[in-house]
This record gives structure tokens, sequence and C-alpha cells, in this order.
């Protein structure tokens, strides 16, 4: 026979009731865990038992800060970095997967370009990038490039000011199939505002089938032009080039295989 589910006592039933009317709601769900099986907290100092309860809360609270920055940051999968394999031939290697896990290049303000033909797996790594920023608290946005032209090119002087003023605050962001037509003065000039005024605070990836030599193709020479190279593209970014056949409609991508 099972052993009937113990009985919580009136006062640690309040003790729930109070944590979840408080928004604690992890604490709330460990204190009731350790109430119903006694058994195993019984012999625990109050201390670890505290521990326990703002360790479970300290945890929902992060997974709702992840929740909720994933619904805004425009990613559709929440594919992590550890779901990659080092694959040196295909220009994904250890280092690189390091590099996009640790998110130091964020602290740094560092800028990433992938660069590589179509479907050799630049959306998926850039967006594993975005979620492992996420994670670790970075406000992340991703883009298809005309997509965001798009969006500049529709909205008047005012809209478009606060656009740019939203997306100065995003600590990565994440610009896909840059570089696929050319792009007019206007959206090179909010580009460069914006590269001017996240300069330092933030990152920006690039996913691109240019060379990395022909990041500046997409825009007719200019100061302008210039300017966003100098902030953008500068020695101090990281390049990396993907390589190999497209993973696109191959059996390991419906098995999900990165």
């Amino acid at each position: 026979l099972k052993e009937p589910k113990p009985l919580i006592t009136t006062e640690q039933e309040h003790l729930i009731n109070l944590a979840r009317k408080l928004d604690l709601d992890g604490f709330a769900d460990e204190l009731e865990q350790q109430f119903f099986t006694p058994k195993l907290f019984n012999t625990m100092p109050f201390e670890k038992r505290l521990e326990h309860c703002l360790n479970a809360q300290d945890q929902m609270v992060s997974t709702r800060k992840f929740n909720n920055m994933f619904r805004s940051s425009k990613i559709k999968n929440k594919l992590s970095i550890n779901c990659f394999k080092p694959e040196p031939a295909r220009g994904i290697d250890a280092p690189l997967l390091k590099i996009l896990l640790d998110c130091k290049y964020i602290q740094n303000g560092n800028n990433i370009i992938f660069s590589g033909k179509t479907g050799t797996g630049k959306t998926a790594l850039s967006s594993a990038a975005g979620v492992e920023a996420m994670k670790k608290g970075y406000s992340t946005m991703f883009f298809r490039m005309n997509d965001l032209v798009t969006i500049i090119e529709s909205k008047d002087k005012l809209a478009l000011s606060r656009f740019k003023d939203r997306l100065r605050r995003i600590k990565l962001l994440i610009l896909d199939d840059y570089g696929l037509s050319m792009y007019s003065d206007v959206v090179l000039s909010f580009l460069n505002d914006l590269a001017n005024e996240r300069y330092g605070l933030g990152s920006t990836i690039f996913t691109t089938q240019l060379t990395i030599e022909s990041m500046l193709a997409p825009f007719a020479e200019s100061p302008t032009r210039d300017a966003f190279a100098d902030r953008m593209f500068r020695s101090t970014d990281m390049k990396f080039t993907l390589i190999g056949e497209s993973f696109r409609g191959t059996v390991g991508e419906l098995m999900g295989e990165q």
C-alpha cells in the first residue's frame, strides 16, 4: 500500500499562500515540496532548506525573464550552442562555439560576421548565439535584413526615432541575410546612427552570403558608408566563414541535427 500523503498544517499552508501572494511562486513550490515530503527535509538544517527555497525562486525568475526576452527577440527556435558539435571542415570549430557560449564578445562590444553560402548554418548558429545571450540576461533581437529595411523605410521620422531608441538598448542585435540587395541612403543613415549610439555598448551579429571583404557592397560609396564600416567592421571584430554543401533538405536537417 502507498503511504498516505502527509498533511500540512494550517501554519504551513499559510506560509505557502503568503509566498504566492508575494509572487514568490518558485519559493512557494519548493516550500510546499518540503512540507509534503518531510522525511527528505526534516534532518536538513534550516539554513539549507531556506537556500533551496531561494534557489528555486531565483531559477523561476531567470526562466520567466528568459521566456519574456525570447518572445520579444523574434528568434524562432530555442536552439542552444550545445546542440552544435565542432565541425572544423564546415568552419564550426570548438573555439568558435566557446565564444558564442560564454558571450564575452557582448561584454567587450565586439561584432561577429558569419559568411557563407545558403544553407551552411549561419542563421541557426546566430540564433543559438542569441539564445545563449538571453540565458545570460542580455536582451536580444533578430531581424531578417529585408524585414528591417521594410520597417525603416515605412516609418515616419518620429516613429523611426522611437524604433531606433528601442534598438539602441538591445545588447545583441542579429541581422540575418545581410546584403541580398542594395540598401538606400535612408537605411544606411539609420544603421550608421544606430551603430554610433550602440558603439561599445552592444554587439551585432551579421549573417551574409557576401564575402567578408564585400560587406560594404550593398551601399553606394559615401562618407556615411565609411563611418558605418569604421564602427561595425573593425579589425577587432570577429569574422567566420562557414563552408560546405547546403544543409537544407537533408536527412540531417529533417532529423533536427545541426
